[in-house]
């Protein structure tokens, strides 16, 4: 699903609004359904001999790889600043970063957050994401400035381990809840 925090829209996967929305962006659902899946493919591997952030963490460095290895020949680019892994549109207004979300992920019964807490790169992201004026007041001229999105998973598991369904969802984050999880 995709949600944006205009009016915290949620709009299901295939709809005209997210395939609209996401082209607007320059992105797909394929692309990144197949991000999340590749890396899937890795965190099968794990036993419970691998240390016990194992699976979360390729989740997270093989779907940002995957996203990169589909997005960079189309002009977007791999920036990591202060060793957060952002892939950032052609115009440099977009940015996308992979983050393991709640139940709430591709729901709209909920309002879904980061699984762990942002560190201070995430933080400033997430607040720069909530001063563009332009978004508050149209006013305000339109700067074009780097707007941060989330590309959430989440991994339901049954207690044997075995696999029941993964939800994805690209959302622009709101701020952060009282536990300092961020809040999309």
């Amino acid at each position: 699903s995709i949600h944006m925090n205009e009016a915290r829209s949620v709009y299901p996967e295939g709809s005209p609004e997210a395939v609209g929305r996401l082209f607007n962006l320059g992105l797909s659902e394929e692309w990144l359904r197949n991000a999340i899946e590749y890396s899937l493919s890795y965190s099968e591997e794990c036993t419970p001999n691998d240390p016990p952030s194992m699976a979360g963490y390729l989740i997270w460095g093989k779907t940002t790889r995957a996203l990169r290895d589909e997005l960079i020949p189309m002009g977007w680019t791999a920036q990591n600043p202060r060793n957060y892994a952002t892939t950032v549109s052609p115009a440099g207004d977009v940015a996308i970063v992979v983050a393991a979300g709640d139940v709430f992920t591709g729901r709209t019964d909920g309002t879904p957050t980061t699984r762990n807490e942002g560190g201070p790169a995430t933080k400033d992201a997430v607040e720069f994401n909530q001063y563009q004026l332009s978004d508050v007041s149209k006013d305000f001229p339109s700067i074009r400035a780097k707007k941060t999105y989330f590309l959430l998973h989440y991994k339901q598991v049954e207690q044997d381990g075995e696999l029941v369904e993964v939800r994805l969802e690209l959302s622009l984050p709101e701020g952060f809840a009282d536990n300092g999880l961020v809040d999309l």
